[in-house]
């Protein structure tokens, strides 16, 4: 696909990628938004067929991913301040005017042009503007992919020494469950298969942080206790402690950084 470049270094600083995605979607939009973070970059593709693409490349994780997690974790990311956006059209398949003419409207052409020429991304008037009006997100989405992306790291220390995971955050949960409401005489109402965490009952995001970081408490301490184990802990809680620095503003945001830095010190 041919790409013609519509608004290039805008800052998450300023723009709700969110918010953006939905608006070009409506507009039928055939191209794709480039984001740029430190260690970590990502593309978000709007097919002649009408269907959101995602893939991000994790850098520090060392993962590349697509699919609906993989957006999920991308307008995430996107919260963070100073990171690039450059948006595309596609020249082949575009769902615009027949003359050429950019398909976006001049409120967003003008804002993006005055971001791209300041310094750092703020607005040529020195206000920091957001030229997209925020629209609320899903926070349990939000809550689940972050959670995702920690149990994924943790499951894939414990797969380089042929240990399952899953099958230890299934016993943990069901030891826990009897102390966490949402849980109580639910089998399974959370999950984590494939990379993924699964929310199976009605749960506010916040008792969901809770419950999870309480079945990873006994897995890090028999890991922690265990001299067996003494490498893997070290190299685990190593990517996780990066990974808390990388994304220290949206943990913090999300109301995991406690927990995190409870289970490191536990």
């Amino acid at each position: 696909m041919k790409k013609q470049p519509i608004h290039q270094n805008l800052n998450t600083s300023f723009v709700n990628v969110g918010a953006l995605v939905r608006y070009l979607r409506r507009l039928q939009f055939v191209g794709s938004i480039r984001v740029e973070l430190s260690s970590y970059e990502a593309d978000i593709v709007f097919t002649s067929k009408q269907m959101i693409q995602a893939r991000e490349y994790d850098h520090i994780a060392g993962r590349i991913a697509h699919g609906e997690q993989a957006l999920q974790r991308i307008l995430i990311r996107c919260k963070e301040p100073h990171g690039r956006i450059h948006v595309y059209k596609s020249v082949e398949g575009y769902a615009g005017t027949g003359d050429g003419s950019v398909f976006v409207d001049k409120v967003i052409l003008v804002k993006a042009r005055e971001m791209a020429a300041s310094v750092g991304g703020a607005s040529a008037n020195g206000k920091a503007t957001e030229f997209i009006l925020n629209v609320g997100e899903s926070e349990n989405a939000q809550v689940l992919a972050a959670l995702s992306d920690l149990l994924r790291t943790v499951d894939e220390a414990l797969e380089r020494c042929s240990l399952s995971f899953a099958s230890a955050f299934e016993l943990s949960c069901n030891a826990i469950a009897a102390s966490h409401p949402f849980m109580q005489g639910k089998r399974r109402a959370l999950v984590y298969s494939k990379g993924e965490i699964r929310l199976n009952v009605q749960a506010n995001p916040s008792s969901v942080a809770e419950a999870v970081f309480a079945a990873l408490a006994p897995i890090f301490r028999r890991l922690r206790t265990d001299r067996k184990y003494e490498l893997l802990y070290l190299d685990l809680t190593e990517s996780l402690r990066d990974s808390s620095v990388a994304r220290r503003n949206e943990y913090v945001r999300l109301g995991l950084m406690r927990h995190i830095e409870a289970l490191l010190v536990d």
